[in-house]
């Protein structure tokens, strides 16, 4: 079974071994050999201690692979840390003032309404489509 079976969008492709000897050149020979292209050759194997109990599982890959995954995981990080971030816009306020005095319909609570229904926009707003009442506990 591989990892790919459960998660196909994963760049890794994975050699597990389950030896009493290990053997990490040939098996890492072996592993880059079966990598499919543009994916990074990943070996794992299951250390265990003299008495046949399970120590560890390692899993072993290029070291510049590593890296280019630690870069990744930052760039993404980072980039839905600046996603999060709200936006705003200057002036939104006016503009949505002057609209609703051109003619455009507003809910009670002063927000844009959708032209061909009468369903406010702005999410949390109790006069928006998907507006569901907090629950209060008793």
């Amino acid at each position: 079974m591989d990892l790919t079976d459960f998660f196909r969008d994963t760049p890794l492709d994975i050699e597990a071994k389950n030896h009493k000897t290990i053997k990490l050149r040939e098996f890492w020979k072996q592993t880059v050999q079966g990598a499919s292209l543009g994916r990074i050759p990943t070996l794992v194997v299951r250390l265990e201690d003299d008495n046949g109990g399970i120590l560890d599982d390692l899993a072993v890959l290029r070291f510049s692979d590593l890296v280019d995954f630690i870069a990744e995981i930052q760039d993404g990080t980072k980039t839905i840390t600046d996603l999060r971030k709200p936006i705003e816009v200057a002036g939104l306020d006016e503009v949505v003032a002057s609209t609703v005095q051109k003619g455009a319909k507003a809910c009670r609570n002063g927000h844009l309404l959708s032209p061909s229904r009468t369903q406010c926009f702005a999410k949390g707003c109790p006069y928006s489509a998907g507006y569901k009442a907090k629950k209060i506990k008793k």
